[in-house]
């Protein structure tokens, strides 16, 4: 009998020791693009990956960030001659990199992983939008985005497109179901009304749908409303509660 081939064994001595099932790499690393003009939206991101290991608990509590070595931030708080010639530094240390801009870097850091090791909260409205979208940044990087796609017109933007309307289609249908309203009366509905601009919040989050296609689905009347609904959106308690209610039915489904 053949013996099977090595990365079989080693995946399955994997799974068996750390009790896990699957291929070693299934599915697919979580990639956006991020807001570069903006420096608020890219240091965020930076923050939240270097970050990870703490809230992982790789980081032992008595223990410092600095000392996790499978990381860049020792190499982006060290001296710029020890680090790889492609880690570029020049969008994280905002301070310059300099001996203070660095020290600066390695302390907020440092302070905010003992906040994370309390339960603090860090940035917590802007991860959502990380975490849950399909980009990071500004509603003007959003439309950029957009143009860019339309413009090219090649398969890969056709199948995305595929795979975005069948989700935001998901998302109309599990919210109208679980505030139980018909989408035959959307019509009948007010432009504004709340429901409407929970599910058209978390179609622009999720997917890269038009403010178009959302109006004319949600009968909103012009897309310029969409976007003026969802800026306000963000800004309303009862909004965002009832749009963190239909993210968990999202979740189940």
């Amino acid at each position: 009998m053949d013996r099977p081939p090595l990365k079989n064994t080693l995946i399955l001595n994997l799974n068996v020791k750390h009790k896990l099932r699957g291929h070693l790499f299934q599915g697919r690393y979580k990639a956006i693009p991020v807001d570069g003009e903006d420096g608020t939206y890219f240091r965020t991101a930076s923050d939240y990956i270097h970050l990870n290991p703490v809230r992982a608990g790789l980081v032992r509590a008595d223990d410092v960030l600095l000392n996790y070595r499978w990381s860049s931030f020792p190499a982006l708080s060290g001296i710029p001659r020890m680090r790889p010639e492609w880690l570029c530094a020049e969008w994280i240390l905002d301070r310059g990199d300099y001996v203070s801009g660095r020290k600066i870097f390695r302390y907020s850091l440092e302070e905010r992983a003992q906040e994370e090791r309390r339960g603090g909260a860090v940035d917590k409205e802007m991860l959502k939008g990380m975490r849950r979208g399909w980009f990071f940044g500004s509603d003007e990087f959003r439309d950029v985005l957009l143009d860019r796609i339309r413009k090219s017109g090649g398969k890969e933007a056709c199948v995305g497109r595929m795979h975005d309307e069948q989700e935001a289609e998901r998302i109309i249908e599990l919210g109208l179901g679980m505030w139980g309203l018909p989408r035959g009366d959307l019509q009948k509905m007010p432009k504004g009304k709340q429901e409407k601009i929970v599910i058209a919040c978390l179609i622009r989050e999720r997917t890269m749908m038009t403010n178009g296609w959302i109006a004319k689905q949600l009968h909103m009347g012009d897309p310029s409303r969409v976007c003026r609904y969802c800026s306000a959106g963000r800004e309303n308690r009862v909004i965002q509660k009832l749009a963190n209610t239909l993210l968990m039915s999202i979740g189940k489904a």
